[in-house]
């Protein structure tokens, strides 16, 4: 477990590297015969036709449909924003330039962030279809492409190293914790033996009120 807390910073790295591959790839597509549609999740389209009769021809725009293209945008700019947080944090843990709980905190919002973007994302889309004047389904006509597939892996990366991060963060403190008792139970030994007063608890740490406490006050370890 400990090595793979070491290399912790693999999981935001990759996922918000799967996260701007999928900005990168279609998020939907369409491909019969001689016809092949293809759909970025910020607005872009591509269409190319194969005819054998009329002959091949392509075409590359962005999406005209308001209602479409706004909610597009508006989630490829919050993924592309959270994932360059993620690869940046990634880094920085990497290098240690800063305290390992705060950057690793910084992993759970840009990767949930990333998930509801593209949740919305597909449901608006479906939603304007199926309310506008075809009242067709997209998804039952089209897949979902990388661009889709890609966020949720990236997201999925990301969340998952955030919990072993604090799963790891909290076997590290059990250990600490565990070595502090120990070495006030030598301590309070060697006081024991001495003569010397019991200051603090071998068994929960807390600090005696007297100096001939027989018992702890917090716990009711025997002290002498």
């Amino acid at each position: 477990m400990r090595e793979i807390y070491e290399y912790i910073w693999i999981f935001p790295l990759i996922g918000g590297i799967f996260s701007i591959l999928a900005l990168l790839t279609p998020a939907a597509y369409f491909s019969e015969s001689f016809y092949t549609f293809n759909l970025w999740m910020w607005g872009l389209i591509s269409v190319q036709v194969n005819d054998p009769y009329f002959g091949s021809y392509g075409e590359t725009t962005f999406i005209d449909n308001i209602f479409i293209l706004t909610p597009s945008v508006i989630a490829s700019i919050i993924i592309g924003v959270s994932s360059i947080i993620l690869i940046s944090s990634a880094v920085t843990c990497k290098k240690k330039l800063k305290a390992d709980d705060i950057i690793k905190s910084n992993w759970l919002t840009p990767a949930i962030l990333i998930l509801i973007s593209t949740i919305a994302w597909i449901i608006s889309i479906e939603l304007v279809f199926l309310l506008g004047p075809t009242s067709m389904s997209f998804w039952e006509t089209n897949n979902p492409g990388f661009g889709v597939i890609g966020m949720f892996l990236g997201s999925g990366f990301a969340i998952g190293g955030y919990i072993i991060s604090k799963y790891g963060a909290k076997q590290r403190d059990e250990v600490i914790f565990v070595a502090n008792r120990n070495e006030i139970s030598i301590s309070t030994l060697a006081s024991a033996k001495s003569g010397m007063s019991i200051k603090y608890c071998p068994e929960c740490g807390t600090k005696a009120e007297e100096e001939l406490q027989h018992f702890c006050r917090n716990c009711g370890f025997k002290l002498i």
